[in-house]
């Protein structure tokens, strides 16, 4: 398996496009370097782009695959759910294994989209940097604001006895 890390300097996103034939142990090969690139760059938001690419992954890779990912990125700066990935593939790729991935990684909390087109997957990319910078401000805000309340609740309606309560 060939691939090669670009970082998009104005649009603020990794761009991985994968070449020839991959496999589970190339594949963790490249989640590695990739990982480390993202803290590198304190870039969040990764596009991989697989159309080139042919796979030879079981559907037991694929299922573990998500927590192998998780657990690379969670030795970075970063937690696996801070991590946008896009993946383009081409319409001739077993799209199932590509569904069935988009679905393990959602299921593990991270965030995975699947496109057929790179500007579709760019600009999805670019609108999740944009909600990440809204709801970074929210939530700064929100802490800041927070104050808890007591909230007390009591039985209405129902008749209270002495001598036995009733449920």
């Amino acid at each position: 398996m060939t691939y090669e890390v670009l970082f998009d300097t104005e649009k603020q996103f990794i761009r991985v496009t994968f070449y020839e034939e991959i496999v589970y142990s190339e594949a963790m090969a490249a989640v590695s370097d990739v990982s480390r690139k993202a803290q590198e760059l304190n870039c969040p938001r990764i596009l991989s782009d697989f159309r080139d690419a042919r796979f030879r992954l079981t559907v037991s890779d694929i299922y573990e695959l998500p927590k192998a990912i998780a657990a690379h990125i969670n030795t970075t700066s970063f937690r696996s759910a801070q991590i946008e990935r896009a993946m383009v593939v081409s319409k001739n790729n077993i799209l199932e294994k590509f569904k069935f991935f988009e679905d393990i990684t959602f299921n593990n909390g991270q965030t995975n989209k699947l496109f057929h087109d790179v500007d579709e997957a760019i600009e999805w990319l670019l609108s999740k940097k944009m909600r990440s910078k809204r709801l970074g401000q929210s939530q700064r805000s929100f802490a800041i604001s927070f104050k808890p309340k007591l909230i007390s609740f009591s039985r209405v309606g129902l008749p209270v006895s002495s001598s036995q309560p009733r449920y």
